[in-house]
């Protein structure tokens, strides 16, 4: 059987850490043969310090589906339409908006030191 689970809220209670508890429940599913999948609105890169490395090799997927891990390796990365990153930058630009932009490994970024994704 297929399992995939949702890391923040579901897996991971602060942002940080899986219980050991749950990475035991994981490991007895895994070791019963069923197939783990692991799914976060996080990119891949966030996503890897809060899963035990045990499961790194697994299907991760990252940046709510746009970005897709296997074998640490990233095979599907879905971009912005070009038109679209236009659109959304004009508006960034004209509201003076904090943003995150992330790629494969790397993000660059322009936010408010107060603002709250910084405390995780």
């Amino acid at each position: 059987m297929r399992f995939v689970f949702d890391i923040d809220g579901t897996l991971c209670f602060d942002g940080r850490l899986i219980d050991q508890t749950i990475i035991d429940t994981l490991l007895q599913l895994q070791h019963a043969g069923h197939e783990l999948i692991f799914a976060s609105a996080r990119p891949i890169r966030d996503l890897l310090p809060v899963l035990p490395s045990v499961f790194h090799q697994l299907t991760l997927i990252g940046a709510n589906g746009a970005m897709i891990s296997h074998q640490s390796k990233i095979s599907v990365i879905k971009p912005i339409h070009t038109d679209t990153y236009h659109h959304i930058l004009k508006i960034i630009q004209k509201y003076e908006l904090d943003y995150i932009i992330d790629d494969d490994w790397n993000y660059a970024a322009q936010l408010d030191a107060e603002n709250a994704i910084l405390s995780v």
